[in-house]
């Protein structure tokens, strides 16, 4: 078993680029109707706001820490036990675990952003 520790930023409205793309595909598999470009817009912070209020967390539209975690628990159907979760300059470490090799070239594959280090 290897611990990953994968980095996300926190996002909001305006925020652009590849884990945009990541986070609509996330919202996408959680059931959201959403057009995947990138592009953090008012339908990706609805989408947002409708999953964090699913889930019972801020519904403010920015996916910080505790919305990162929830959306790979509930669409990246990653299991998170316990996550450690540091910010910094508003990005997001979340160290999992015990993960098998085979579950972080998962994350890898579909996450390609994700740093790997082994523990």
């Amino acid at each position: 078993m290897a611990s990953i520790s994968v980095t996300y930023p926190e996002l909001q409205e305006g925020s652009t680029g590849e884990i945009v793309i990541q986070l609509q595909d996330l919202l996408t598999k959680a059931g959201s109707h959403l057009r995947i470009d990138g592009y953090f817009g008012l339908g990706t912070r609805n989408a947002v706001r409708a999953f964090q209020k699913r889930n019972s967390l801020k519904v403010d539209g920015i996916v910080n820490s505790d919305t990162w975690v929830k959306l790979l628990e509930t669409a990246g159907n990653i299991h998170i036990s316990e996550p450690v979760k540091k910010v910094v300059k508003k990005t997001v470490a979340i160290i999992i675990p015990d993960l098998t090799e085979e579950e972080a070239k998962k994350i890898k594959v579909l996450y390609p952003n994700a740093e790997k280090y082994y523990g």
